[in-house]
């Protein structure tokens, strides 16, 4: 996929497509981030915010700024996480783009997980999974978060929160 990405980036950037541009180098950020290599990612979701932000798009914006706040959560930078999560939160209530909004909360649940808060953690993250407009995104990275933060946990404790997370939609 990588190899895919940086052709298609090369040919992007031969004809001065900056659409095309900012495409592969924001799925070559998320293929970085995915492997491990968060600073790698960090720059590339960098690179394409400062292109989002001058263009106005709010929508993309706030996808990246989710994708910056898991990618300053595995450099572990909570405080950096903190801002672009909030901030892509609250764009995407703004513009009404649920999804990214559900995204941003789970990225905020983790950092509560992080801080030592895991019951409120679980609590947002079953808010997520069982909000009507929740599909396969949110699930993507609600299931994983979930999963760790409970490993900690006796399961009574996990499926209470859950449930209280249930109730809250």
């Amino acid at each position: 996929a990588i190899d895919y990405f940086q052709h298609s980036l090369a040919l992007y950037q031969s004809v001065n497509f900056l659409s095309g541009v900012l495409a592969a180098t924001n799925n070559l950020a998320v293929i970085f981030r995915l492997r491990g290599d968060y600073q790698q990612a960090w720059e590339s979701f960098q690179e394409v915010l400062k292109h989002r932000l001058a263009q106005g798009r709010r929508k993309n914006v706030a996808s990246v700024m989710v994708n910056l706040g898991f990618t300053a959560t595995g450099l572990g930078k909570p405080n950096d996480a903190h801002q672009y999560f909030a901030e892509s939160y609250t764009i995407a209530m703004e513009i009404g783009a649920p999804t990214t909004a559900l995204v941003a909360l789970v990225g905020l649940a983790e950092l509560k997980a992080l801080a030592g808060d895991p019951i409120t953690a679980i609590e947002v993250v079953s808010f997520a999974l069982a909000h009507p407009t929740t599909g396969a995104d949110v699930s993507k990275y609600a299931r994983p978060i979930l999963e760790r933060i409970s490993t900690d946990l006796e399961p009574d404790q996990v499926a209470a929160a859950f449930e209280r997370g249930q109730q809250l939609t």
